[in-house]
């Protein structure tokens, strides 16, 4: 990623990609060792803006994890209405092989 330009950007973007590559979250800590050398304080407007805009999100063990507006972004970016579009495929083809109806 480059260095110049738009800093807070990019760190939105970079949290993302963690948030999107943890299923079960990242506490502020984890992520504040993750941004080597940011201020407590600059995290947390992070986090906020991106809370506010519902990309992110906390779930029961106050983690942070991608908020429902970035998974339907992701979505509408693939084509993809709803998440059965995306398990159909695996059900038929599980269906076929157990002889069993989707």
């Amino acid at each position: 990623m480059s260095n110049s330009g738009m800093p807070g950007l990019r760190r939105g973007f970079q949290l993302m990609e963690w948030l999107a590559d943890s299923p079960d979250g990242l506490s502020f800590m984890e992520i504040a060792k993750k941004f080597d050398n940011l201020a407590p304080a600059t995290l947390s407007r992070l986090l906020k803006a991106l809370l506010e805009e519902e990309l992110i999100s906390q779930n029961g063990t106050q983690k942070y994890v991608c908020g429902t507006r970035f998974v339907t972004l992701a979505r509408r970016a693939l084509g993809v209405e709803s998440r059965a579009e995306i398990v159909k495929p695996v059900l038929r083809e599980l269906a076929e092989d157990t002889g069993e109806s989707a």
